[in-house]
């Protein structure tokens, strides 16, 4: 009798705890790495699907300038029409620009205010629209590049929206890519008609 009450108060070692504790740390502190691993996953994830959605808009924007001026030309009289009245890329820069940026709101994209120097840091404005004027400042970048050497044809635009992220600014389309934290979305235009 006195053997068995001895086996029944007999514990864990000091080793076998800390052995134990060791076996559970490894295993929480892998769990822990698994999941900090897949937020990262998910945030990189949510920021290119973001990307896309902007280079996409930036090329609609740009279509949409296009077809807005063709579709509000005034002159009735085409024999009577300045010069150049008929030119559906009048309110785009009239030559290669790499370096543009295009809002929601703009009508024209000029090459003397949009292009250049300016700023292609998107911000939140108050009703939530990305845009490159005032307002929250966010991680992504856009600028859209204007190319009308498309087989030697002054009438053909080729328009690239590149957005980047996270302070990077890939230099042309075959750097670009989502592991260099960049997305692009490119539009081959050309011009409307003769307005006849």
């Amino acid at each position: 009798m006195d053997k068995i009450k001895s086996k029944k108060n007999k514990g864990f070692s000091i080793g076998e705890v800390m052995l134990a504790v060791f076996i559970m740390s490894l295993g929480i502190l892998a769990t822990l790495q698994l999941f900090l691993v897949s937020a990262r996953d998910i945030m990189d994830e949510r920021d290119s699907i973001i990307a896309s959605m902007l280079a996409q808009e930036g090329v609609e924007l740009i279509r949409s300038i296009r077809d807005d001026n063709w579709a509000q030309r005034t002159c009735p009289v085409q024999s009577s029409c300045p010069s150049g009245w008929e030119d559906t890329f009048a309110n785009l820069p009239n030559s290669d620009n790499v370096n543009c940026r295009v809002d929601i709101n703009s009508s024209a994209v000029s090459a003397a205010t949009d292009c250049g120097g300016v700023s292609k840091i998107l911000n939140l404005d108050g009703s939530n629209r990305y845009v490159h004027s005032a307002g929250i400042a966010t991680k992504f970048r856009r600028r859209i590049s204007f190319d009308y050497s498309n087989a030697g044809d002054s009438t053909i635009l080729d328009a690239i929206s590149f957005v980047s992220w996270d302070n990077r600014e890939p230099e042309d389309i075959t750097n670009c890519t989502i592991e260099n934290k960049c997305i692009f979305s490119r539009v081959i235009l050309r011009n409307w008609g003769t307005g006849s």
